[in-house]
């Protein structure tokens, strides 16, 4: 259930940033299909290993979570109870959000840790607090968090091409947090960078560069103060100088330049792509964005055959998700959760069989 509850707010929290033209160009959430998530499967990598990924035969887009090395300490090398860490989940759905305009790379290092790096700080930006996997790093500290330490910057990972992608990626979140706690809140739970970063996204291309990157958050920086009215440099000011003390703008190798000097042909390209998005087809929103497969999974290694062997599969209809479990125990409690609004409806209005028929047919 934790998967389930997890999923659910992870879908919530990418649903409620979006504006409607990105829900009509991009779909639900920006997700390119629809995601199968598996819990508690037996995959390449071993019991830790929780990989997402989009490519697989003519499947859909997947998320595994494995169960996790139960007892694991921080001395193993290995994580413990990745199946019951909501923000697993957070993380790798957000992986598939953004991968709607940055793809991860096997050559380029860039795309790798850009997709790390803002999959941690929309992890962040659900939970409230800039601390991932404290659970599955043995309970003693988080296995990555969004703290800033102020000597650090793009100088540290060189050259490029060698980055550890999660480092890399961790200097991101952690850059992105220290803005989010400066630049004010949006609305409701949502902070103003967490709406530009978000934006952001829509104008990477596919194997871009963190350079590319924080020209983006600028432009889209300078596009919220317009629409929020707030006074020019309120945002993009101080986004600017954080990025810049950070050694953040260069094109192929971070560090060695200090500010955006060719940001306007930047803006050009990002530009030109928005107008090739206006002549595309609308995507049809997928009407069941997520399948969430429960514990029991024989999945076979990624990019390898048919990726799962379910056991005894149900599948039942919970709100917009449509749940899938070899784990019998379970599906009552999912059926008992889905039913739950209608049973309080139809016994308030007398209608209890003609509500219980409509919700069978569904």
């Amino acid at each position: 259930m934790v998967g389930y509850y997890s999923i659910q707010k992870a879908m919530e929290w990418h649903r409620g940033i979006q504006s409607d033209a990105q829900k009509n160009y991009f779909g639900d959430f920006g997700l390119k299909g629809p995601i199968d998530v598996f819990v508690r499967a037996d995959i390449a990598g071993g019991p830790s290993y929780a990989p997402f990924s989009q490519n697989l035969d003519t499947t859909n887009p997947v998320i595994y979570v494995s169960s996790g090395i139960e007892g694991r300490t921080p001395e193993t090398g290995e994580l413990a109870n990745t199946s019951k860490d909501s923000d697993v989940f957070f993380h790798e759905f957000s992986h598939h959000v953004i991968y709607r305009s940055i793809v991860p790379s096997t050559t380029y290092s860039q795309p790798r840790a850009l997709q790390e790096g803002l999959a941690d700080y929309f992890a962040y930006g659900i939970t409230g607090n800039n601390q991932l996997g404290e659970s599955i790093n043995g309970g003693t500290a988080p296995l990555r968090a969004g703290n800033l330490t102020n000597a650090l910057s793009f100088d540290n990972f060189q050259p490029p091409e060698s980055w550890d992608v999660y480092r890399a990626g961790e200097l991101l979140s952690s850059i992105l947090w220290k803005l989010r706690e400066s630049l004010g809140v949006w609305k409701g739970n949502y902070k103003r960078i967490d709406k530009v970063v978000w934006d952001a996204v829509d104008l990477m291309p596919k194997l871009g560069t963190f350079y590319q990157f924080g020209c983006a958050v600028l432009r889209q920086a300078a596009a919220f103060e317009k629409s929020e009215n707030l006074a020019a440099g309120t945002l993009t000011n101080p986004i600017l100088q954080e990025f810049a003390n950070r050694q953040f703008f260069a094109d192929t190798n971070p560090g060695s330049g200090n500010g955006c000097p060719a940001v306007n042909a930047i803006l050009q390209v990002v530009d030109q792509r928005e107008a090739q998005k206006s002549e595309l087809p609308l995507v049809d929103n997928p009407k069941t964005p997520v399948t969430f497969t429960g514990e029991g999974q024989n999945a076979l290694p990624p990019y390898g055959g048919s990726l799962y062997q379910p056991l005894q599969p149900r599948k039942v209809r919970c709100g917009n998700l449509a749940v899938q479990g070899s784990n019998p125990a379970a599906v009552p409690w999912l059926v008992i959760f889905s039913f739950a609004p209608l049973l309080v409806t139809a016994l308030r209005r007398g209608r209890f069989f003609q509500l219980l028929l409509r919700w069978l047919r569904r």
